[in-house]
Order: structure tokens, then sequence, then C-alpha cells
């Protein structure tokens, strides 16, 4: 696997990897982001996503990407609340497309999958390019 040859001992709190999308290209995925996060901490968790999301902006920006897509970052295993995660997703979107005097990114898309982040997205924590429901 390219994410274990690049990086064989794991990824470093803050580190973003870019890897081949390989057998999602035919959805229109060419590259994936890969980073880790640790179990819930309280401000320093919310810190880590909004650094993570705005890696991932640049790096988009990078390689002239028009879309991204992010999941609801550590709101599974690792216990982060959802209301924290969508907003700190949101506003270091927000605050990146408003900042960047250029950028190739025209569309953020937040895939949820779980009913309590349908139920925060749908709340009206923020304005949203794109979400996908599946």
């Amino acid at each position: 696997m390219e994410a274990n040859r690049k990086c064989p001992k794991g990824l470093n709190k803050g580190e973003v990897l870019v890897t081949d999308a390989y057998n999602l290209r035919d959805r229109g995925i060419l590259k994936v982001f890969h980073g880790s996060l640790l179990p819930w901490g309280g401000y320093e968790s919310i810190a880590a996503i909004k650094i993570f999301v705005a890696k991932c902006l640049n790096l988009a920006t990078e390689y002239g990407m028009t879309s991204i897509a992010f999941p609801a970052l550590g709101t599974g295993n690792l216990g982060y609340p959802h209301k924290s995660v969508a907003t700190a997703m949101f506003e270091t979107v927000r605050s990146f497309m408003e900042g960047s005097v250029y950028t190739s990114v025209e569309e953020v898309v937040f895939n949820v999958f779980d009913e309590k982040s349908k139920e925060v997205i749908l709340g009206g924590i923020g304005t949203v390019v794109a979400v996908l429901f599946e």
C-alpha cells in the first residue's frame, strides 16, 4: 500500500499524507489525504481538526483540485462531539475561502453517514457548499 510505503512508521500529529486514489478514480476521486487524530481532548482536538482541514485545502489548491470532500472527522471511535467538529470544519473552510487570494477549490463537500451528524448539519451550524447524505 502506498501509504505504508511512504510513511512506514505512521503519521505524526499534524502531518498530512497524500496518496493516489487508485480504484476510486472511476468515481472522480484523484487523491486521498490521510491524517492522524488523537482521542477527544477538548480544545487541542478542535485545533488539530482545524489544522488538518486547512492543510488539506491548501494541498487541494497545490494539486489544482476543484473539489474536496471531508467526513465528520473524529466523531466515530475517537469520540469528538459532532457539533464542535462541524463548527470547526465550517469555520476553517469559510476562513480559507474568504482569505485565499487564489484557490482552485470551488466546492467543499461534507460527507455525513450517521444520524447525529445529519442532525447537526441540518440544524444550521453554518453555510455548506454541498452536503452528501448516504
